[in-house]
């Protein structure tokens, strides 16, 4: 049984406001996540993702690449962009539509 408090709640703001270079490190994170997200989406087999509590920002994104994303009765999604004054990325905006908008929902 998966545990913890979160799936993934995206970027660490502590450490790109620590960062000597904070573009740089900005462009670390988004590249690398970029990468996993075009690896999942473009899988040569179904990928199932599976969250059982918070997906936050970026996070989002992540949990929603999945072909079939199951959620738990406990899961929570959370854009938290905003209360960064950031705007959403990850593909998370896109993918939380198209994941909601299924039938039966």
């Amino acid at each position: 049984m998966p545990k913890g408090h979160a799936f993934s709640v995206g970027g660490d703001l502590h450490y790109f406001a620590d960062a000597d270079d904070r573009s740089a490190a900005v462009q670390a994170v988004a590249t690398d996540l970029h990468e996993a997200l075009v690896r999942l989406t473009t899988a040569p087999v179904p990928v199932v993702t599976a969250i059982h509590a918070l997906a936050a920002g970026g996070g989002i994104g992540l949990a929603l690449a999945g072909d079939i994303t199951v959620a738990g009765s406990q899961t929570k999604f959370r854009m938290t962009y905003t209360a960064a004054g950031l705007s959403p990325t990850a593909g998370s905006p896109g993918s939380f539509r198209r994941a909601s908008a299924w039938p039966g929902r």
